[in-house]
């Protein structure tokens, strides 16, 4: 029993994280925009037929779904695959603190880095689980 309401408390505790960046990321999409333009043409995917707001909003979306999914238990471990791919995109492109100019953004841009990193490890935890 124990067990099962400390599972719980884990998944309902990362929950509002993942939503809060996901609606900052809805209310902020076309802002971001550039950034993820600039990161697509770096890999080689300019060419895709989406706009790059378009790709904010998706994965905003997708956090905040699989966000619901996990706190829920609903199909978590899919939930957890999916979330982790998603930070692990969303740390790549957003979280370069090392191309910073300054180091208070350096800094701050580190302190999401680590964070998101802290998540996509739980979320691997999760994913990989076998309850």
């Amino acid at each position: 029993m124990l067990s099962k309401l400390t599972d719980f408390a884990g998944r309902l505790a990362v929950a509002p994280i993942l939503i809060v960046g996901a609606k900052n990321a809805l209310d902020n999409a076309e802002a971001l925009a550039p950034m993820i333009e600039e990161q697509m043409e770096q890999v080689g995917l300019s060419d895709l037929p989406v706009e790059a707001s378009s790709l904010v909003k998706f994965n905003a979306y997708a956090q905040m779904v699989g966000a619901a999914a996990l706190s829920l238990g609903i199909f978590k471990r899919t939930a957890a695959a999916g979330l982790a791919t998603s930070l692990a995109l969303t740390t790549a492109a957003g979280h370069q603190f090392w191309a910073e100019e300054t180091e208070e953004a350096a800094n701050a841009q580190k302190l999401h880095f680590f964070k998101n990193l802290a998540m996509i490890g739980y979320m691997v935890a999760i994913a990989g689980s076998d309850k």
